[in-house]
């Protein structure tokens, strides 16, 4: 049977990503779909393991989307000119030699090491908020527990006050909503604010700063700034897309590992009984519901990968949540299980493009499940209607009422 043209912005992907990406892969291991961009007349999808992973580390597929075509001269992948400004000093959309610069500033901030001082702070933070929801007979997981604990952690992380919690929380989400390939009219306009506000924000915060708590990022990258190893506006850029793709990302990974063990009540069980561990829940999250579905590419050389041309500027989407489930890579791919000797997934993408923050996020997300998993093993879940935001690179769920066994419950409408 042919396939149609492949589209992630469908109801029947939400709903089930896994079966259409089997379907795509068991056809041909590339398809040409509908594209994120919306002046692009397409965009070529990557389902295959060893494909994925040999484009994520090929030289010949970049980041820099705005050159791809020659036009050196471009300020980013965005229209709006503030905004494109602020996106073309992310280490994310840019290629070597910026991007090898940027990352190693980052990257010395965020090393094992140093996020390993946070953890006892991230615990803290777990328990906090796990103790404001245990007390209340129903909670949403979403609202009042993954989105303020994600935003109280990159507080944390960068070294901001923990009063800033909802104010990061509400600017971030516009931002990370473009990211999320979003076409929605309003969607640029509204990031573009965000990004002006978190900027005046965080340049405040940057002139306040004396260099303490310098196991903080800010001061971090002030320190490096003050090196001449960025500039100030690198770093302050550098900062407002941690913020945004941080909370947006550690939120899911809570959000979907909660999910995930609510819908496997014996593994939710060996957790509860330290025959697990929130690492390998974590670990096993990110493979069998991956938070980010895709790891974009643009070709920057004409380049042929196992009998495939691709050609110069083309967009290419490796399918990060096809890989993960790819019965070629992983035995029962489509089974939830906690006992796996080793899980392999491609959630934090590949290459040297492969996300910055994944030390961060593995500790973090362990300590939120690690402070919820007893919570959820005492209460009953109200699935609503519709679960999944309609959305195509971040997956997560929009609201997930927890409550009490034997109390009566009407769920409030997913937004």
């Amino acid at each position: 049977m042919r396939l149609p043209r492949f589209d992630p912005f469908t109801d029947a992907f939400r709903a089930a990503p896994d079966a259409v990406y089997g379907a795509y892969r068991g056809a041909a291991p590339v398809h040409w779909g509908k594209s994120p961009a919306t002046r692009a007349r397409g965009a070529w999808y990557v389902f295959d393991s060893d494909l994925v992973r040999h484009v994520l580390r090929d030289p010949a597929f970049g980041r820099e989307t705005h050159r791809g075509k020659g036009n050196d001269k471009g300020s980013g992948p965005a229209a709006t000119l503030p905004l494109s400004l602020v996106i073309d000093n992310w280490v994310m959309f840019r290629d070597p030699p910026v991007h090898t610069r940027l990352r190693s500033v980052l990257s010395e901030a965020l090393r094992r090491e140093r996020v390993e001082t946070w953890r006892a702070d991230c615990r803290r933070l777990a328990r906090d908020h796990a103790g404001v929801v245990g007390a209340m007979p129903v909670f949403d997981l979403v609202a009042d527990y993954a989105v303020p604990y994600a935003a109280a952690v990159t507080g944390l992380v960068v070294g901001l006050p923990s009063t800033d919690s909802r104010f990061l929380a509400e600017t971030a989400a516009p931002i990370s909503r473009l990211l999320d390939f979003h076409p929605a009219p309003g969607v640029q306009p509204a990031a573009a604010s965000a990004v002006q506000t978190m900027t005046r924000y965080l340049a405040d915060r940057w002139e306040q700063s004396d260099g303490a708590a310098h196991y903080a990022l800010l001061p971090a990258l002030k320190a490096a700034a003050s090196e001449g190893r960025c500039s100030t506006r690198e770093a302050i850029d550098s900062l407002i897309l941690l913020v945004a793709t941080g909370q947006a990302t550690l939120g899911n990974l809570v959000i979907n590992a909660a999910g995930c063990l609510l819908t496997h009540p014996d593994e939710l069980a060996a957790l509860a009984a330290d025959q697990a561990t929130p690492e390998r829940a974590i670990e096993e999250t990110l493979r069998f519901e991956s938070p980010v579905q895709f790891a974009g590419r643009v070709v920057l050389n004409e380049t042929r990968v196992d009998g495939h041309r691709f050609n110069r500027g083309d967009l290419v989407l490796c399918a990060l949540g096809s890989v993960n489930r790819d019965p070629a890579a992983t035995d029962d791919a489509d089974v939830f299980r906690l006992d796996r000797d080793r899980v392999r997934h491609q959630s934090f993408g590949g290459g040297i493009h492969a996300c910055v923050g994944v030390n961060l996020a593995r500790m973090a997300g362990a300590e939120a499940i690690r402070a919820l998993a007893p919570i959820l093993a005492d209460r009953a879940a109200v699935w609503p209607r519709r679960p999944w935001r309609e959305l195509a690179l971040f997956r997560a769920r929009t609201r997930l009422d927890l409550i009490r066994p034997g109390r009566d419950h009407k769920p409030e409408p997913s937004t």
